[in-house]
């Protein structure tokens, strides 16, 4: 799954050619300036569609606008999605969510406004992932008939059952757990009827995730300090599940995502933060990003998350994109990136875990250390690239998209391995993208009080013509020096 765009949209980028791909090196958030909030993604035969919700809009006389691309990075306009299911153009119409099941494409959404605190979760279909998709008449009804559902989210499981998780409000008072909305799921007996039997995933349980303090809602005839989850995206990993969610409000430079996790779609799930961990504000830089999907790069493997953030002036929210990583405590985001990053890797490419460097393993804190790497073959494309891993200089590199990570010893009961550590994380090493080039430096920091080692992830795939050669064999290392 995963979540798009108008006419005065801007997308600026530099392309290169690489093994025959023609498109971007690098990429800049936002990757569509226009407004585009609350995005999905669906990726079908190679080719990218993004939805984005168009409130009481229209795109070309249809609802949510839609774009399509083949690298995450440009997009094409494609005019609307969905042909309006109400002739009411005060209705609103919110976080579209896109699924491919039995040769169908399935649009979810939330419809209401017209009445205080109405929302309704409904479905509409097409024979084609450019629409246009109308609405099956189907409400898919809260099992407790909540009067205010949104922001749908359909998963399917491995064994081929469809979950479907979504937001409702919750007015009643429990210990540890503030009023307010947050997210439940449901089994899917198809694709368009609930089996009526939901599961709350997560309610707030901390003081980030505020909305409003004294909120007035006159419909329920109380007024709250009401606290808001939305927006869940789920994903499988390791045999566990992962439900992403946003929180606090959208406008505040507090909104951002967190997770749970569960062992089963239906929970229970554990874990909420006391804080947005897995993305939030940049103050001065990004404001608001949330509200994301997930969806896999051109490379069929490398995850992004899809997400929107505000503008400077406030007045968009707009796609950004950024890879995924996993860390111990789950899903993390890459991000919010605000400067030049490497774009996502073309088919036919992916990220090796190149073993040129060896384990640097088991080192003192601080030990600096250079490593330098050749091409072993000498072809007319012959590059050099030498790493300086020290604690006060930087080197370039003129290789194609490469990335730094630094990795410390899993710590635990019966803890084994290493894990990666990033600046996102309090006292991490810091993480180094680096692109074609030479346009970036880096500076890898060892992480303090612990053993450390670097493993270099590179792209593989160059080519001579149409055959194909791998990096993994064309590059070796030709000195290392550690300084004791």
């Amino acid at each position: 799954m995963i979540r798009f765009i108008h006419a005065s949209a801007i997308v600026t980028f530099c392309c290169v050619t690489l093994a025959g791909f023609a498109g971007p090196a690098t990429y800049t958030n936002p990757v569509y300036t226009g407004d585009m909030p609350d995005p999905t993604v669906i990726r079908y035969e190679g080719v990218y569609y993004a939805f984005g919700t168009t409130g009481n809009g229209r795109v070309q006389g249809r609802i949510f606008t839609l774009l399509r691309s083949t690298n995450l990075v440009t997009w094409e306009e494609l005019g609307g999605a969905m042909i309006p299911p109400s002739p009411n153009t005060n209705c609103q119409y919110w976080a579209p969510e896109a699924a491919f099941a039995g040769g169908k494409f399935y649009l979810y959404y939330a419809m209401g406004g017209i009445e205080p605190e109405h929302m309704e979760n409904r479905v509409a279909t097409s024979s084609t992932p450019e629409g246009p998709y109308i609405d099956t008449g189907n409400v898919l009804v809260d099992c407790e008939k909540n009067r205010f559902t949104i922001d749908p989210f359909p998963f399917r499981d491995d064994d081929g059952q469809w979950y479907f998780f979504y937001s409702r409000d919750f007015t009643n008072a429990e210990p540890g757990v503030h009023i307010g909305t947050g997210i439940v799921v449901d089994r899917l007996i198809d694709m368009t009827h609930l089996a009526g039997d939901c599961h709350v995933v997560a309610r707030a349980r901390y003081d980030w995730t505020l909305y409003e303090a004294h909120r007035r809602m006159d419909v329920f005839n109380a007024t709250f300090d009401w606290h808001t989850m939305e927006g869940p995206c789920v994903l499988k990993h390791d045999g566990h599940y992962y439900c992403i969610y946003s929180g606090a409000n959208f406008a505040t430079t507090r909104y951002g995502l967190d997770c749970v996790v569960a062992d089963h779609p239906l929970g229970p799930y554990t874990g909420q933060g006391d804080s947005p961990r897995v993305l939030h504000s940049i103050p001065g830089k990004v404001r608001g990003p949330g509200h994301n999907d997930i969806v896999v790069g051109p490379d069929g493997h490398t995850q992004y998350f899809v997400y929107h953030a505000w503008n400077a002036d406030m007045t968009k929210r707009q796609m950004c994109i950024d890879r995924l990583v996993w860390s111990l405590d789950g899903p993390r985001c890459d991000g919010p990136t605000f400067t030049p990053q490497p774009a996502p890797m073309p088919p036919g490419y992916e990220w090796q875990s190149g073993n040129a460097f060896g384990t640097l393993a088991a080192m003192p804190n601080s030990t600096p250390v250079h490593i330098s790497l050749r091409r072993i073959d000498s072809g007319s494309d012959e590059k050099v690239a030498v790493f300086g891993l020290t604690n006060g200089e930087s080197r370039k590199i003129l290789i194609w998209n490469y990335q730094v990570q630094v990795f410390q010893p899993r710590s635990g009961t019966n803890a084994s391995g290493w894990q990666t550590v990033s600046s996102d994380y309090p006292g991490a090493g810091q993480v180094a993208h680096l692109s074609a080039g030479g346009a970036d430096q880096f500076l890898v920091t060892p992480p303090k009080g612990s053993p450390w080692r670097v493993l270099i992830l590179y792209s593989k795939g160059m080519s001579d013509g149409d055959n194909p050669r791998e990096y993994a064999g064309d590059y070796e290392v030709i000195s290392q020096e550690v300084e004791k």
